[in-house]
């Protein structure tokens, strides 16, 4: 148990002089809490925030797309800390091939010793790798797992046709059901011309909800992102890839042509490999994907009075989308939280209760 006394708590889209005691969960926030036998942290006025959730990290590595020397290493839970993310969902990318979900499981299950972690099974293609031989069943037996990966519109996806599409939504809508948990089918999206249009065709041609889908990286050029808008309108959730200078403005650009902003998350791609083709398709280069873009973005949030709608795409809006207990300052919530300076360094993390100091 630790009591947090003289903090600046980010409670109800504002900040107020409160103290937390916590244990995994938020107990109490008051005003003067007396708590004899919790460990006191006097935070001296520090600003305290709801723990960033990660919906799209590429926790035990990506790439490869130039060959094995562009793969990139598996991250661990102090980078991840550090970066202010309490809660993240793992998943693989391009390579479902020497890559498997049985190892990313294996990772994540390593990254729960510190903070809470999840994962996506599948990859880039469909049908993808799972980890029992079906999605179905890897969401139903295995905590860890709340949905699945795929690609669509991209020349490195297997240009999945209808019925595919469909046998693997159905998997989870059911699978769904049966396991109580608000599973979500993540969809890389690339450049190709198809861009939302086999998810509108496959949910006006099935009772599968659009709300299940979560398409990324929706702003990755105009077109898509202009399509983004009408699929937005629909009730669709879109998640945007976070990257400074650029996003905030995207939060706008969506939020001010009708997309409610409780339907946009924004998510790092971290630890991804983000390649550079030419107009033959041959790689140019091949940069990684930063962990820590949330936590510049916040800053950037804060220097352009739009701390509360950024902080919502981070912590709230994906915790209701995956049914986590976490994304808001409130009793009985997980105790997730982030903890800043004066000048918004970053002084601790927290998840369930457990302190990190970076």
């Amino acid at each position: 148990m630790i009591l947090l006394k003289n903090a600046r708590v980010f409670v109800d889209n504002e900040f107020s002089e409160k103290d937390l005691l916590i244990t995994e969960r938020i107990e109490e926030i008051g005003n003067s809490i007396d708590a004899p036998f919790a460990r006191t942290l006097d935070l001296d006025g520090s600003y305290v925030l709801p723990g960033f959730i990660d919906i799209h990290c590429h926790v035990n590595g990506a790439g490869g797309e130039g060959g094995p020397m562009t793969r990139t290493f598996p991250v661990d839970s102090p980078s991840l800390l550090s970066a202010g993310t309490t809660t993240v969902v793992g998943l693989l990318g391009t390579d479902g091939y020497t890559r498997s979900p049985v190892d990313l499981l294996m990772h994540v299950r390593r990254l729960n010793q510190r903070m809470d972690a999840y994962m996506l099974t599948g990859s880039y293609q469909v049908p993808g790798p799972t980890i029992t031989g079906s999605v179905a069943n890897d969401i139903i037996l295995i905590p860890e797992v709340v949905g699945v990966k795929m690609a669509l519109s991209d020349h490195r996806s297997s240009y999945p046709g209808y019925d595919l599409l469909r046998s693997m939504a159905t998997q989870v809508r059911v699978s769904s059901m049966i396991s109580g948990k608000r599973t979500i089918i993540t969809v890389h999206m690339g450049d190709g011309k198809d861009m939302f249009t086999p998810i509108l065709d496959l949910v006006e041609r099935t009772e599968i909800p659009l709300w299940h889908f979560i398409p990324t990286h929706i702003d990755r050029n105009e077109d898509l992102l202009r399509s983004s808008v009408e699929y937005g309108r629909r009730g669709g959730y879109l998640d945007i890839t976070a990257h400074e200078g650029k996003t905030l403005k995207t939060i706008e650009f969506l939020t001010g042509n009708g997309v409610p902003l409780e339907n946009i998350t924004v998510s790092t791609d971290g630890n991804g490999s983000m390649p550079i083709f030419d107009e033959r398709g041959m790689l140019i280069r091949l940069d990684v994907s930063p962990l820590d873009t949330l936590l510049r973005l916040l800053r950037e949030s804060i220097s352009r009075n739009f701390l509360k709608e950024f902080l919502r795409t981070v912590t709230e809006n994906p915790a209701r989308r995956l049914g986590l207990k976490k994304g808001r300052i409130s009793v009985g919530m997980d105790a997730d939280l982030i903890v800043f300076d004066g000048s918004w360094n970053l002084r601790y993390s927290i998840s369930r209760g457990r302190l990190f100091s970076p």
